[in-house]
């Protein structure tokens, strides 16, 4: 089972990689500079002739109990998705890494939520925010520094204690039976009822 993290993570790349397939002869990606070089789980450092490159990560999560008196026990999650922008430090790089970071917040802001890689049309998240814009620099000397926007962003969602993706979540049920119906005054017997009210459907 694919957790929430990972399938944000996948899903940030999908918008900022476009629909490189719809012409795969020569495809177009949204942000020019970076093209292709968009990963959402690199394993490997990035080198110097892969710049500027973007990776995607989910380094910070928050969780808080919902109601006690709700079964299966709910979390309400916040999640920090960090986008580092990573370019070689040369003239200009900080009007570069401004240029690229306005591309990535055009694409992901439109967006309300983050949509289920597998199911676009199917929110992933509740909800989609900007949290903040840090420019750092990395590297292990004078000749051979690269710099880092880091972009944050902070989506929500819901899990229960089954399910660690997006849950369907039943808020309660009521049930009652009236015993009282069947006296001979026209009821046709004892009734039954259910009553299922606040059924959580992203």
């Amino acid at each position: 089972m694919t957790h929430v993290r990972q399938l944000a993570r996948s899903a940030v790349a999908n918008i900022l990689l476009g629909n490189p397939q719809a012409v795969p002869a020569s495809p177009v990606y949204p942000i020019a500079e970076v093209q292709n070089r968009i990963y959402p789980n690199r394993p490997t450092p990035v080198w110097e002739v892969e710049l500027p490159a973007i990776c995607v990560y989910t380094k910070t999560e928050t969780a808080t109990p919902g109601d006690d008196e709700k079964i299966p026990k709910w979390y309400n999650r916040k999640l920090l998705i960090t986008l580092e922008i990573l370019v070689q430090v040369e003239s200009g790089f900080d009007d570069l890494i401004d240029s690229i970071a306005e591309k990535v917040e055009a694409l992901l802001l439109r967006h309300w939520f983050l949509p289920d890689p597998a199911n676009p049309g199917v929110p992933l998240t509740d909800n989609l925010v900007m949290k903040g814009t840090d420019i750092v620099f990395v590297g292990e000397d004078a000749n051979n520094v690269i710099a880092s926007g880091q972009l944050t962003l902070e989506a929500t969602y819901s899990t229960d204690v089954f399910y660690p993706g997006v849950p369907d979540r039943l808020d309660s049920m009521q049930a009652s039976y009236n015993i009282d119906a069947a006296k001979g005054d026209g009821h046709p017997g004892p009734e039954a009822e259910d009553i299922v009210t606040g059924i959580y459907t992203p």
